[in-house]
């Protein structure tokens, strides 16, 4: 009632009043005046299956039909798996939210919601929900779905699937969105340069290639866009990017950083014969500041590979000495293994604030940096398989580093 008079004083002309509509079945003896609207509900959870989803949805349309609601607002999800056990603190309330589950049963879930919206004639049906993934409805893009259920909704819409023009889609936007970010979002309230005037309004202020963003902050709201860093190539941070391989989904660029930084300047390797049925492979990297000094031991570095060799992998940790040198203690391998295969795992410091950074690292001969996405390993031969070779500048993928 509260609404219903709230409505009829604001929009006096009943042509131009909005119609109301509340959650159905939530408060069933006080129904708003246009009716309720669909959405995900307890008798749905307590025993989901393909048909009690489908009774679910016809027994929301034959409600909407008797009482004569209108516009009846059906409603479809890819699922629904609730987080609230992890995104809450220990006995906080509403405890029957907890751990519900109904899965997406390949599909159907969304298949069965669409044909029951279609066979009652609904005049919406909305899409549950776009981005809420506290509760497993989401529809968004994601690293571990791809676009998977936008897909599900253009092929029941549209009778077929276009995932390129999709994807194209979403990374136009991104490029658009990286680039709003670091010349306008990203800039501080005290390094806001004054771009309009009192009569400035969004219009005009973007109209004249500036940045309008309203602030309750001190500085003003049009403002000079700052100059691009120039060292994104993907969107910033907390931007999606959905390429087209699943790893890649959700790449994104770091913020320039003036805090130290540490890479890997050299490696050393080689292999040693320590019985006649073994040898054993040898391995140190040396590690550098950003100023190209070795790390030293107040600011330690530590190194974590994974080294395969015949049917063993082993993950093994070195840490930087005085020196800057991290020395890998590998095991002993049998003489019926021709090499080892050492791939990166991880690198931290001792310093939270000291950042490894790859893309610095050594690189290959042929102009491939250690450890990147393009050179993942490297591999140390057998003492066998390198009689000919004392000593080789650089590495590559497929030979042993001798030094």
């Amino acid at each position: 009632k509260t609404w219903s008079n709230m409505l009829q004083a604001v929009f006096s002309d009943i042509s131009e009043r909005p119609h109301l509509l509340g959650v159905d079945k939530v408060n069933p003896q006080n129904v708003l005046p246009d009716g309720g609207f669909n959405w995900p509900g307890w008798d749905l959870f307590e025993n989901p299956t393909p048909d009690t989803i489908e009774t679910f949805h016809n027994s929301f349309y034959d409600r909407a039909q008797s009482a004569g609601w209108y516009p009846v607002i059906g409603s479809t999800f890819p699922r629904f798996r609730d987080y609230y056990v992890q995104g809450n603190s220990p006995n906080s309330t509403p405890k029957s939210w907890w751990n519900i589950t109904v899965p997406s049963f390949n599909g159907d879930t969304i298949a069965i919601s669409i044909d029951a919206a279609r066979e009652s004639g609904a005049d919406v049906l909305q899409a549950v929900t776009w981005n809420d993934w506290q509760e497993g409805t989401n529809f968004e893009p994601s690293a571990e779905e791809g676009y998977t259920q936008l897909l599900r909704l253009q092929e029941h819409i549209l009778g077929w699937v276009d995932e390129d023009s999709m994807r194209n889609a979403v990374l136009a936007y991104n490029d658009l969105k990286a680039s709003e970010w670091q010349q306008c979002d990203r800039v501080s309230p005290d390094h806001k340069l004054d771009c309009g005037t009192k009569e400035s309004t969004e219009v005009s202020c973007e109209a004249s290639g500036c940045c309008w963003r309203p602030s309750s902050q001190s500085g003003p709201w049009c403002f000079h866009k700052a100059p691009s860093p120039g060292v994104c190539e993907q969107p910033a941070p907390a931007v999606r990017n959905c390429t087209r391989t699943p790893e890649d989904r959700l790449c994104h660029c770091s913020t320039p950083s003036t805090e130290p930084t540490t890479y890997i300047d050299n490696v050393i390797a080689n292999s040693v014969t320590k019985s006649p049925s073994t040898w054993k492979p040898k391995l140190a990297f040396e590690i550098v500041d950003s100023f190209g000094n070795p790390v030293k031991p107040a600011n330690e570095v530590t190194i974590t590979v994974q080294i395969a060799g015949g049917e063993k992998v082993n993950v093994k940790k070195c840490k930087t000495n005085k020196k800057g040198k991290c020395r890998v203690k590998l095991p002993k391998m049998n003489n019926n293994v021709d090499s080892v295969t050492i791939s990166f795992v991880r690198a931290t410091a001792v310093d939270a604030h000291i950042v490894y950074d790859g893309s610095s690292n050594v690189e290959y001969p042929q102009g491939c940096t250690l450890f990147s996405t393009g050179c993942p390993t490297f591999t140390i031969l057998a003492p066998n398989q390198h009689v000919a070779v004392q000593k080789l500048i650089g590495v590559a993928n497929d030979v042993v580093l001798i030094k």
